[in-house]
């Protein structure tokens, strides 16, 4: 029985990690854990309707968001392009980059509107960029521009260059949904502000464990498999721990993400070449080594900008 056991877990981990259930582990799950633990609750937020004005930024606060959000979405529509990298590791990059430009990065991780700001567009951003290569290349950038290829494959339209020529309406009808959507989803959020309101008043003994038992049923949801359920938890257990020691939990994310495509890809590229020298001799990797060295030199000087601004304040 044991042996099994062993057997079967074993086979598990074969297939490797799960990216759904380890995203949740490792910032809901973890969030939980830091919250059970924090015993300085403070006051209850008073009980009061809010309203959907209350949603609405002011218009100053739209224009001085505004470079952060173009940049934050040109992250997202580059990413979006890639394929099978998702919307995750655009959010993480963009608010990165919000959070290395910030005046005030200390903030961020606090409920600062420039995190939101930057994880919110780049998110979005990335529904335009998949669909790009969906619908001009036929390949799926990420789950969802996969399952509508299907869907079209099995209607009989065959996506890539030739669909804007023999099926042009079916373009326009993506294009069409995407736009009302968009619209759609922002009354949604408007008429339901209250009811998400509400949700602070809840008190933590109640929603922590409610919000566990629904990240335990949504994972266990996907595949009906048990191991992924404990693949959470024990990412959740990483995440908490590494929060403790004040190690990011977005460079995991990152690296848990985009590692495997740049395994693969950099396989590829050894079969074709049986060089690295590509790498740094065409055009569309020179491009995006400068852009990684401008974004690397930029971190850096706020780093030190940072240090420097905190030297004074102590001295």
């Amino acid at each position: 029985m044991v042996c099994r056991v062993s057997i079967s877990v074993f086979l598990n981990f074969l297939a490797g990690f799960p990216l759904v259930p380890a995203l949740v582990g490792l910032f809901a799950v973890s969030q939980i854990m830091r919250d059970a633990l924090d015993r300085d609750v403070g006051p209850r937020p008073p009980k009061q309707k809010i309203g959907w004005r209350a949603m609405l930024p002011p218009a100053k606060g739209l224009i001085g968001h505004l470079p952060n959000a173009t940049r934050s979405a040109m992250i997202g529509t580059s990413v979006g392009i890639l394929p099978a990298v998702g919307g995750g590791p655009a959010g993480l990059i963009s608010y990165a980059q919000a959070r290395n430009t910030s005046k005030d990065p200390g903030s961020f991780g606090k409920g600062a509107e420039g995190g939101v700001v930057a994880a919110e567009a780049a998110n979005n951003a990335t529904v335009g960029g998949a669909l790009i290569t969906a619908l001009t290349l036929g390949i799926p950038g990420d789950t969802v521009t996969a399952m509508l290829i299907g869907a079209l494959t099995i209607q009989g339209v065959q996506p890539g260059p030739l669909m804007f020529s023999n099926s042009p309406e079916i373009v326009y009808a993506i294009y069409t949904s995407v736009m009302v959507a968009s619209v759609m989803m922002f009354f949604f959020m408007l008429g339901s502000t209250n009811a998400l309101v509400r949700l602070l008043e809840v008190p933590k003994p109640i929603l922590l464990p409610g919000l566990f038992v629904i990240a335990c049923v949504g994972i266990y949801s996907l595949n009906g498999r048990m191991f992924e359920v404990w693949i959470m938890c024990g990412f959740g257990l990483l995440g908490f721990l590494l929060e403790q020691y004040r190690y990011p939990l977005a460079p995991v994310i990152l690296g848990f993400l985009l590692g495997p495509p740049l395994e693969s890809n950099l396989r590829q590229m050894l079969g074709q070449y049986e060089s690295m020298m590509p790498l740094v001799t065409r055009p569309i990797p020179i491009v995006l080594l400068c852009g990684s060295a401008v974004f690397v030199v930029v971190s850096l000087r706020s780093r030190r900008k940072q240090k420097l601004m905190s030297r004074e304040a102590d001295g």
